[in-house]
C-alpha cells in the first residue's frame, strides 16, 4: 500500500499501524483522498492473498480527526 501511494505521487504520513488498523494522513485533496481510499481497500485483499489468511472485509473512513475515522 505504501509503495503504491508513493508511486502515484500521493503524499502520505503514517499515523498508526496497530493490530488490524492502519491510519495515515494525506493532503486535503479530493483526488488524493479518493485514490488513497481505493489503494487501502485493495490492500485488504492483497494482504489476505499474500499471508494466506481469510479477511472477510475492511472499510475505509476519512475525516479531520481520530473520532471521525472510528
Amino acid at each position: 500500500m505504501m509503495q503504491k501511494l508513493e508511486a502515484e505521487g500521493i503524499w502520505w504520513q503514517p499515523l498508526t499501524i496497530y493490530h488490524d488498523e492502519t491510519q495515515f494522513l494525506v493532503r486535503d485533496d479530493p483526488h488524493d483522498i479518493e485514490r488513497a481510499e481505493a489503494i487501502a481497500l485493495e490492500a485488504f485483499s492483497k494482504a489476505a492473498e499474500e499471508f494466506e489468511v481469510m479477511i472477510t472485509d475492511g472499510d475505509v473512513k476519512h475525516g479531520l480527526n481520530w473520532a471521525d475515522t472510528h
